[in-house]
């Protein structure tokens, strides 16, 4: 009963992928949608069933729009907009309303209605901190009865513009025009900060002077396909830093509970799944409180940069975000070696991988060695984003240029990395 219900509040995805290439795309009309049923019928895609329950969906809500109409036509002269985010991903929902919130101004937030069903939503600790900066309409009830409002041409929000993966985002023009966004901008209650506070002293044993770094890695348990894999990092590599960082007496909070590796570690504390069910809001305020955040190209990127926490993203892959949003985040990508020849960047923008491959074709991904990693850990926490030497940086923005959203961004690759694989830049 559960899961039809999720079904039934569940709305048409607001961002498809397009054909081939993958790319953020508004969402498929009538007759791509068959397209994609006879894909899923010719491939056996295994969810082709899943794809004829959507179509039906979908037909289903253009009968009520109709139905709606006179309603929808009122709600635009009043000059409302109805928004659907992807609130069932954790990374998507942080995305696309933190930039939702930041592109508008306070009387356009007035008129700008968000779909956010609190009853299957990824994480409700974001959903309360959204709740306080836009209206959200969560109550399963009225969700019901809404639904088809969301689904009208007319009234409904475009949110591709604040995916970072689209190749016409506009999240890094966003995101340079607020000068004060902090980590206050988006935060929670203060009585849940000092509840939530006292629940981690007590379950972690830390003092109050304690440093300590969060991680949370993109392993290889989430998909069987080389695209969606393409981002994902080798945990074993990150042993050496754990005994680097017990030297600086830093504890660390492991949000991967399946990483078997990084068990009976002394330093290490593994984020049980009981207590990320159970206590709400905990993994955001660990997030907030961390002195660094160490994570791959996923969800938990997106959640920290919205949250403004110094971030060091390792194995970075595609390179869309390869020049991330705050000041307070560095990133160290991967390298391309195509028919046993690493490519630079000019290379990669020529072959059309910066999104990242359409196929596998006759390419490797090199990750990150321990020692790059190391090196970029120095770099984010010891070395000043001012007084760091940026030249590497700024050849890289040259070979971008602005085509590329992300030569927008405030923060930066890893200097050290640059430096040593100079044909990089070449």
């Amino acid at each position: 009963m559960k899961n039809l219900i999720k079904f039934l509040l569940k709305p048409l995805n607001p961002v498809d992928l397009e054909f081939g290439s993958r790319y953020p795309r508004d969402p498929y009309n009538f007759y791509e949608r068959i397209r994609v049923i006879i894909i899923g019928y010719q491939t056996k895609d295994k969810y082709f069933f899943f794809y004829i329950l959507n179509f039906i969906k979908y037909l289903i809500l253009r009968f009520l729009v109709l139905i709606y109409f006179p309603l929808i036509l009122i709600l635009k002269i009043f000059k409302y907009k109805f928004v659907v985010i992807n609130f069932w991903q954790y990374g998507a929902f942080a995305q696309h309303m933190s930039f939702l919130i930041r592109d508008l101004d306070k009387e356009e937030l007035k008129k700008y209605i968000v779909y956010v069903p609190s009853f299957s939503v990824i994480d409700k600790s974001l959903l309360d901190i959204f709740k306080k900066k836009i209206n959200i309409v969560s109550n399963t009830f009225l969700c019901i009865i809404l639904l088809p409002l969301f689904h009208s041409n007319l009234l409904r929000k475009s949110v591709v513009i604040y995916d970072e993966h689209s190749t016409k985002t506009k999240t890094y023009k966003i995101n340079q025009k607020i000068y004060n966004f902090n980590k206050s901008y988006f935060d929670l209650e203060n009585q849940q900060k000092i509840n939530l506070e006292n629940s981690f002293f007590d379950l972690f044993g830390f003092k109050s002077k304690d440093k300590y770094i969060a991680i949370n890695l993109r392993t290889g348990t989430y998909y069987k396909d080389f695209f969606y894999n393409s981002r994902n990092s080798n945990p074993k590599k990150y042993l050496p830093i754990f005994e680097y960082l017990k030297k600086k007496n830093y504890k660390i909070i492991c949000f991967n509970n399946e990483i078997k590796e990084f068990y009976n570690i002394g330093n290490v504390y593994i984020y049980s799944e009981y207590v990320k069910k159970h206590i709400e809001g905990l993994e955001i305020f660990i997030l907030k409180e961390a002195d660094l955040f160490i994570t791959n190209n996923f969800g938990p990127k997106n959640v920290s940069s919205m949250l403004c926490v110094t971030t060091l993203v390792c194995d970075l892959f595609p390179y869309g975000s390869v020049i991330p949003y705050n000041k307070t985040t560095l990133t160290i990508p991967k390298i391309i070696e195509k028919d046993n020849k690493k490519l630079n960047f000019q290379e990669i923008l020529d072959y059309g991988y910066f999104y990242g491959p359409k196929k596998k074709e006759n390419i490797n991904l090199i990750e990150n060695t321990s020692e790059d990693i190391l090196n970029g850990l120095n770099e984010i926490l010891y070395i000043s984003g001012n007084k760091n030497d940026l030249s590497n940086n700024k050849i890289l923005k040259q070979i971008l240029n602005k085509n590329i959203p992300c030569v927008d961004g405030l923060g930066r690759v890893s200097e050290m990395f640059l430096e040593k694989n100079k044909f990089l830049l070449k």
